[in-house]
């Protein structure tokens, strides 16, 4: 996995507030709801190291699209190195999100235990601690499905969040 960027959509808040009473290396039980496993798996997307900067907002811009409502966007791109260590499977699975090449880039992670989601929430940590967690704001969102829809890259259906 070494030569991917792995992208996972979060909240801010639940990494940033971080409790005065917690271990370091220890991830609030907070976090927990942005590892929404199913079927101990986890949804995550595979991205190119060297496009992972364009492809982050394309992919950022295709998942906010599927939301009911129109807002800003929290996500977290971990190098795949970080995750050398952690007993972890991926699968490619086609995403839903209806851009074709995004939905190329969707992978599961799977035979997940509870142990490396705790690994990779203290992973995330990591990443929340160096001010490197990511938002594209609600302006940037509703741009870029404008901008995606003119390229058809996503359906005109998702036009109801341009209003």
């Amino acid at each position: 996995m070494g030569e991917y960027v792995l992208l996972k959509g979060i909240k801010q808040n639940r990494w940033l507030d971080v409790p005065s009473w917690l271990v370091s290396g220890e991830a609030p039980a907070d976090c927990l709801p942005d590892f929404n496993t199913e079927r101990n798996e986890l949804s995550v997307f595979r991205l190119p190291r060297a496009e992972a900067e364009m492809l982050a907002q394309r992919v950022v811009v295709a998942l906010a699209a599927g939301r009911q409502n129109l807002d800003h966007y929290d996500y977290v791109l971990i190098d795949a190195d970080r995750v050398e260590g952690v007993p972890i499977e991926a699968n490619r699975t086609r995403g839903g999100t209806g851009d074709e090449q995004v939905d190329d880039l969707h992978v599961d992670l799977v035979n997940l235990t509870a142990s490396a989601v705790a690994k990779l929430a203290a992973i995330i940590l990591e990443v929340a601690t160096a001010g490197e967690l990511r938002r594209l704001h609600k302006s940037d969102v509703k741009t870029g499905i404008q901008k995606a829809v003119e390229l058809r890259h996503l359906d005109q259906s998702n036009s109801t969040k341009l209003a």
